[in-house]
């Protein structure tokens, strides 16, 4: 048995939770609403689960949740399977602020809003002040038309 006497012990581990604020008095807390037994019972001899949770949030007067589809019911619906994608642009047009070039010695075009797109080849008629589109192309890659109707593959460096 040990010889170390219990109340100095409990004292300072009373003590300690004051310290860090997980014992409160009780005088200093709200008083929780009873619910009587009997309520409760009756909730947990309701059968289908969804009515049983309603039966107890009821009780404890919680806001019913927003009818959400469940699983069983949206079950092969593609739509509620598959939300659809965020719409994004298949193409932009902009005008050429400058024409540079890269670190890696390949032709920048910067277009209103500083997007900067690296060409794949130099073009020697395209000029500060033209409009050039800008679409998607396959696999990911971007296609820039310059208005003489020249193609260049592009990617977006800024």
């Amino acid at each position: 048995m040990s010889n170390v006497n219990p109340v100095p012990v409990r004292a300072a581990m009373v003590s300690t939770l004051l310290a860090f604020g997980t014992l409160v008095p009780a005088s200093s807390q709200a008083a929780p609403a009873s619910v009587p037994m009997s309520v409760l019972k009756q909730c947990a001899e309701i059968k289908e689960p969804l009515k049983r949770l309603a039966c107890y949030d009821q009780v404890a007067e919680r806001p019913a949740a927003a009818d959400a589809a469940l699983p069983k019911e949206s079950f092969g619906l593609y739509t509620e399977e598959h939300p659809a994608t965020p719409r994004v642009e298949s193409l932009i047009t902009g005008k050429v602020i400058s024409i540079g070039i890269s670190s890696s010695g390949r032709s920048t075009v910067t277009l209103e809003g500083n997007q900067v797109w690296e060409l794949d080849s130099a073009d020697p008629v395209l000029a500060s002040g033209d409009v050039v589109t800008v679409k998607r192309g396959t696999l990911g890659s971007f296609i820039l038309t310059t208005p003489a109707g020249r193609l260049h593959r592009v990617h977006r460096s800024r």
